[in-house]
């Protein structure tokens, strides 16, 4: 007779965890709150709280994929259930620990300031980061442009709640994108503060735009195999000469600082990019193409 001991669940350290497939993001703006499709991943949880929404409440972690006794290192990144029946609430993972968000909160804007105007047009000012009012008014030249620093009617210190932000009176503008500049006063003490009407620092160069294809995340080590399948407009038509890119054709935005590689894979290896600051910097990684996911 062949006896099988119990204890072989003992040396399973995945024992008491489940794998699930899950939506992630770096920009829930575009995806989860947005038009765009969610890409997916798949990720340890426990076992007694199988979905991201249950390991919040329980206060339980998120376990990496490639070693399911340590808490997830593709930290900053957003989650949400598939099929949820609250597509509205999606979580913030860092630091191995869950953050509950919403779709219905106030976005989030990096924003550069200067009194002086004509400083702030040449990119030189101080950066926030500050709460947009969910009121906006898209009017011309901004049409479709969304809710941005030139469009919104307020700015405030967090995602929820009546506090306006606490920021001194001047000119603003996005940062890493000063094209325009929008005068912002807490002054009169109104809610949200009072804004006056973007001006335009100067004509700027047509740009030509290409279309990119690219896996972005915030992990250089998995980026090839890992990335999250996302569209950029880069300044080259080959990916890998790019310098700069944005998140529409117009240039209209910015993608999420990280790490990020072309998703085609070819006859020669693909240069991993660091983005900050607007900026695409070669780490001198390469992704081969035997690498690339399917």
């Amino acid at each position: 007779m062949i006896t099988v001991s119990s204890k072989l669940n003992s040396t399973d350290p995945c024992a008491g965890k489940v794998l699930i497939m899950a939506i992630a993001s770096i920009d829930p703006s575009l995806d989860i709150c947005g038009d765009e499709n969610n890409p997916t991943v798949y990720i340890y949880v426990d076992a007694a709280t199988p979905t991201i929404a249950a390991s919040y409440a329980a206060g339980n972690t998120l376990y990496s994929i490639d070693d399911c006794t340590q808490c997830s290192d593709i930290s900053g990144m957003f989650y949400q259930d598939i099929g949820t029946f609250d597509p509205d609430t999606y979580y913030y993972f860092k630091g191995c620990e869950l953050f509950i968000r919403n779709c219905n909160d106030r976005q989030a804007a990096t924003v550069v300031t200067n009194v002086n105007r004509d400083f702030l047009c040449d990119e030189i000012g101080t950066t926030h980061t500050v709460y947009l009012d969910s009121n906006y008014t898209e009017s011309l030249p901004f049409a479709g442009t969304g809710n941005t620093i030139y469009t919104t009617d307020g700015l405030y210190d967090a995602a929820t709640g009546n506090v306006t932000a606490n920021l001194p009176s001047g000119y603003y503008a996005t940062y890493g994108e000063v094209i325009y500049t929008r005068f912002w006063t807490d002054a009169f003490g109104s809610e949200g503060g009072d804004f006056g009407t973007p001006q335009l620092c100067s004509e700027p160069e047509p740009a030509t735009r290409y279309e990119q294809p690219v896996l972005a995340g915030t992990d250089l080590l998995r980026i090839c195999a890992r990335g999250l399948n996302q569209t950029v407009w880069a300044d080259a038509s080959n990916f890998n000469n790019a310098t700069t890119m944005w998140t529409s054709e117009t240039g209209t935005g910015r993608p999420a600082d990280g790490y990020y590689t072309a998703a085609l894979s070819g006859p020669f290896p693909n240069k991993i990019f660091e983005f900050s600051n607007t900026l695409l910097t070669d780490t001198g990684a390469e992704c081969a193409g035997s690498e690339m996911p399917e």
